[in-house]
């Protein structure tokens, strides 16, 4: 009985940190994803002579 139970707590142990670093990628992702979505959107929103690396930008991006 005893050993059932600590492979028990074993096992929620290591769900419980499966679902923390889990949660943790899915939040990072979403910060890359606003960052990115944020820079794309200032990127066309100013001028192309601000940028001096504007055209290889594009070159990269499109």
């Amino acid at each position: 009985m005893g050993v059932i139970r600590s492979f028990f707590s074993l096992f929620t142990f290591h769900f419980s940190l499966f679902t923390f670093h889990f949660s943790l990628f899915t939040f990072h992702f979403s910060l890359f994803t606003f960052h990115f979505s944020l820079f794309t959107f200032h990127f066309q929103l100013l001028p192309s002579k601000h940028f001096s690396f504007s055209r290889r930008a594009r070159q990269l991006f499109y």
